[in-house]
């Protein structure tokens, strides 16, 4: 299905992985090493990725042809993605998952999608995994204030998810009204236009596992490589 309110552009598609790929994502941001972290931008009392696991990250096998992870790849947030510079989303974030074989593997179904839906010419700039527990709810904001296009993905790689967990990804016009919201549902890929202001709800009281996004953020090509080199600078500054 897809919706569109005025130039807004969304998505939603399900089982959008094969049973096993889904389980393996599963298994990439729920185990020992998933690497959660407190806060967006994370904190600086330790590092979110050591230099030994910045080199084994661009160092991972060339089976991913030419987008394979590179001094270019996004391994945190850049300014693109933090908009306000005192902004701070108080929510659970890796980024190792971008260590994870499992995330190379599936990302060309949500290179797809993002060509499918919302034309060519439009490249990666970060990947990363936002979670929250019951009442945690993330901050309303807008990936890109320029003018550039600026897509995002979320994957939500839950192995079960009731409706009356709540936890919707909302998207809001310019007077703060929603237009668009989606419930992460298992194996559901919902893709939006990230210009607009959005942002994950908290789950209910009586939701009783941490509410999972794996964000593929999108935008040109051109703004997109400029954006990776940043990521990068912020990382070893951090």
């Amino acid at each position: 299905m897809e919706h569109i309110h005025k130039n807004y552009k969304s998505f939603v598609v399900d089982n959008v992985l094969s049973k096993e790929d889904f389980l393996e994502v599963n298994q990439a941001v729920t185990n020992a090493d998933a690497g959660w972290c407190w806060g967006f931008p994370p904190s600086t009392t330790a590092p979110i990725i050591s230099e030994e696991e910045i080199k084994k990250y661009k160092d991972i096998g060339d089976q991913y042809g030419d987008k394979k992870p590179s001094d270019e790849t996004p391994i945190a947030p850049g300014p693109l993605m933090m908009n306000e510079a005192q902004y701070t989303n108080y929510t659970w974030n890796t980024y190792h998952v971008l260590l994870k074989d499992i995330i190379w593997k599936v990302k060309p179904v949500f290179d797809k999608l993002i060509e499918e839906h919302f034309g060519e010419g439009l490249d990666v700039y970060t990947i990363h995994a936002t979670g929250k527990t019951s009442g945690m709810a993330g901050g309303i904001h807008r990936d890109s204030f320029e003018d550039v296009k600026n897509y995002a993905i979320i994957y939500f790689p839950h192995i079960e998810w009731r409706t009356e967990w709540a936890g919707t990804t909302d998207v809001y016009d310019d007077n703060y009204e929603i237009i668009d919201s989606v419930l992460p549902y298992p194996n559901r890929a919902f893709g939006f236009d990230g210009t607009y202001y959005h942002g994950g709800s908290a789950p209910s009281s009586i939701c009783p596992i941490l509410r999972i996004g794996l964000i593929f953020k999108y935008a040109d090509e051109k703004y997109a490589k400029v954006e990776r080199k940043n990521t990068i600078k912020m990382l070893k500054s951090t």
